[in-house]
């Protein structure tokens, strides 16, 4: 997901400035390792601390000549962000959020989504509103992705209702979309109703975490593509 949504946000702005696009990529990776090191407590706390710094240093470099839009945009992601993280401190074990921890799971999908609206804000190449809807669309597909896994992982967990309402919410995102744009958009977020249909054959014959995340990740590209 942080690697999609980092081309998303990229391309979204393919004439902005590199090395601006270059630190925002760096401070929000820093930002992801910081959050794994914190919930495994590795390093006596010392490793996340530093990772923190190095995220922020690198994002507010990359925002130094950037418009107002790019500061609300850090501080939106931010704190959904930091609502993941609350989440995944209360219910992980081990290091490990267990998958049923959707709430979670959700807020971590839709923090990484937000990182493409920063990447292209800090490029400079796109206004706010383009880069808010390339936020939504973004976290409507990585949303259709975790709640494909709860559709189908074995247990009395599992439920296709949150895929199904993803999907009502993509088809009304698509509806609300004015020509000539509304195609590419369908057709972004035509692999959220490519999981509805796939729910029954996987249930059937599941294909295991390995092949499952490949099949997220060639839709994700797919989703992508379309919306670069």
């Amino acid at each position: 997901m942080l690697g999609l949504s980092g081309a998303a946000g990229w391309l979204a702005s393919p004439s902005g400035s590199a090395a601006a696009g270059v630190l925002a990529l760096a401070g929000i990776l820093a930002a992801f390792f910081a959050q794994a090191a914190w919930l495994a407590r590795e390093s006596s706390g010392r490793l996340w601390m530093a990772e923190i710094l190095v995220a922020a240093t690198a994002t507010a470099v990359a925002g130094f000549r950037q418009g107002l839009g790019y500061w609300p945009l850090v501080a939106a992601v931010g704190a959904v962000a930091g609502l993941a993280q609350w989440a995944r401190f209360r219910q992980a074990k081990g290091g490990r959020v267990r998958l049923a921890a959707f709430g979670s799971h959700l807020a971590g999908a839709a923090s990484l989504a937000g990182c493409a609206a920063i990447v292209g804000s800090a490029r400079g190449g796109a206004d706010t509103g383009p880069l808010l809807f390339l936020w939504w669309t973004l976290a409507l597909a990585f949303a259709g992705g975790v709640f494909l896994v709860q559709a189908t992982m074995p247990g009395r967990e599992r439920s296709a209702v949150g895929l199904v309402a993803v999907a009502v919410a993509a088809i009304a995102t698509v509806a609300l979309v004015a020509s000539p744009g509304r195609l590419h958009v369908a057709l972004a977020l035509s692999p959220i109703l490519l999981r509805c249909l796939l729910v029954p054959l996987l249930r059937r014959r599941p294909i295991g975490w390995k092949r499952t995340g490949w099949l997220e990740t060639a839709l994700g590209v797919w989703t992508v593509f379309w919306l670069a």
